[in-house]
């Protein structure tokens, strides 16, 4: 009978592969160079996650989930927020030069065809997707309706993505820095 998975070391090991992979990206990304930086075997990276693929869903769902957890905190913290006000605290912690390399690295794994990922095409959707109904549900909770709550998600969630995108291949953080503050205005109206 083999051990039990230790979920500390694997929260652990978690954290590492995220940082690993914002580094060095998915597209070309393979466990044998990544357990080697990490100081680890691919034995352990199987152990814990099953597969590559495995191993990359779990750490963009582990991005994800963190991000949606912060962005409710803000919201339970500050219920009166609006919409605009948790985008424009969002766009400011995701335009951190700290935070840019997880948006980098959500934008490369919703981006990139599965066949070169790895992904399934439902996770990546659903990266997309979750970020669409939480956009959509706080739109619907300022009095939009539900069809028009959720177009104008998919416009801000495209919008933001794009931001994030254009800051992170061109670092022009004065221009794109406007182009969001311009963007937030608009949602204000």
């Amino acid at each position: 009978m083999g051990r039990k998975p230790d979920p500390e070391r694997k929260a652990a090991l978690l954290d590492a592969v995220v940082d690993y992979l914002c580094r060095m990206g998915i597209g070309d990304v393979s466990l044998r160079p990544m357990a080697k930086a990490l100081g680890v075997s691919t034995y352990v990276l199987i152990y814990h996650f099953g597969s590559r693929e495995g191993l990359l869903a779990e750490a963009l769902e582990s991005v994800e989930q963190r991000q949606r957890c912060m962005i409710e905190a803000w919201a339970e913290a500050k219920p009166a927020a609006s919409t605009a006000d948790l985008v424009k605290r969002w766009w400011r912690w995701c335009g951190d030069p700290e935070h840019l390399p997880l948006m980098r690295l959500t934008i490369e794994a919703t981006a990139l065809e599965g066949t070169r990922s790895g992904l399934p095409g439902a996770l990546r959707a659903r990266l997309v997707s979750e970020w669409v109904e939480l956009l959509a549900n706080a739109l619907r909770a300022e009095g939009r309706s539900a069809a028009q709550a959720r177009a104008e998600a998919t416009l801000l969630n495209a919008s933001l993505v794009g931001l994030a995108l254009d800051l992170s291949a061109t670092g022009e953080r004065r221009r794109v820095q406007a182009a969001a503050r311009a963007l937030i205005r608009t949602l204000r109206a």
